[in-house]
């Protein structure tokens, strides 16, 4: 067992949730625990916990609730948005702690280091459940945190907002060796099904040309319908009116309007071809809310 990463760490090294990587025969899993640091007490106040149930245990708490996510040992950790308290199963003596850090900070750096582990080498359909409702929430609140995101996350990030705009369905590629295609999104136009590849760029500085050309070729080479480039910076200037004068089948996403989606009112409805230059208006308009 090697030691990924301190998801929290008790600012009095009373106690740290942690994730950890698992290796039994050559195969990955990822398992998140609870370590009560007081020598005295380490024994027995620890518990490892599985994943899912920890992130939507977090999503719960962020949302109001209080979650009580029960460990492999017993134990259990109840938290809240203000507090961790680690207990056995009888609610005998435990560790309790307020969060010194923003809950929001503090769930997406937990999701970070979980989608960071295992779970990135694998691709998988993105759907919205618990744990995705949680990030578009935290990023709706705060979307310049949007910048803070680190690479996996961010195309986590995307692929809910792809979801939650009208996508139907939007499988995410592996992290790495994903063949030039980070995202696949599917909707249906007019009866047809349409497939989307979709690239996306955590940049500081503005996307250029450059990017554009080689999704434009993904998009062909790969005989999909359609393109979309999503950055967390800007499109450089020229990029958008270069490909707009000369195809209809790619669009542009870039920072301010991935926030104007998260920030959207709920009379806001678009088709999700509304992301591309239409040569006539699209018949089939779903209300997205």
């Amino acid at each position: 067992m090697s030691k990924l990463e301190n998801i929290y760490k008790n600012g009095l090294d009373e106690f740290v949730i942690k994730v950890d990587r698992v290796t039994t025969q050559r195969v990955d899993t990822i398992e998140a625990s609870f370590e009560y640091l007081d020598p005295d007490y380490q024994d027995y106040f620890s518990d490892v916990f599985e994943i899912e149930q920890l992130l939507n245990g977090l999503a719960k708490a962020r949302n109001g609730e209080m979650a009580s996510i029960k460990g492999t040992k017993s134990g259990v950790l109840d938290i809240t948005s203000a507090k961790l308290a680690f207990n056995k199963s009888d609610r005998s003596l435990g560790g309790q702690m307020p969060i010194d850090t923003t809950f929001d900070h503090f769930f997406l750096d937990a999701f970070t280091v979980i989608e960071n582990g295992e779970r990135k080498r694998h691709k998988r359909d993105i759907s919205i459940g618990e744990a995705e409702n949680c990030i578009l929430g935290v990023l709706k609140k705060d979307p310049a945190l949007i910048r803070q995101l680190d690479a996996r996350v961010f195309e986590i990030a995307v692929s809910a907002v792809l979801r939650d705009i009208g996508f139907d369905r939007v499988e995410l590629s592996r992290f790495s060796k994903d063949g030039g295609t980070d995202i696949l999104a599917f909707y249906v136009e007019g009866g047809v099904n349409k497939t989307v590849v979709v690239e996306v760029k955590r940049h500081k500085d503005n996307v250029g040309i450059g990017v554009a050309d080689r999704l434009f070729g993904v998009q062909h080479r790969d005989k999909r319908d359609k393109s979309l480039l999503v950055t967390s910076s800007a499109i450089a200037k020229g990029v958008v009116e270069s490909y707009s004068a000369h195809t209809e089948t790619m669009s542009f996403m870039d920072f301010a309007k991935l926030s104007e989606l998260l920030q959207r009112d709920s009379s806001w409805s678009q088709s999700p071809s509304g992301l591309w230059t239409q040569a006539a208006p699209v018949t089939e308009n779903r209300s997205l809310t």
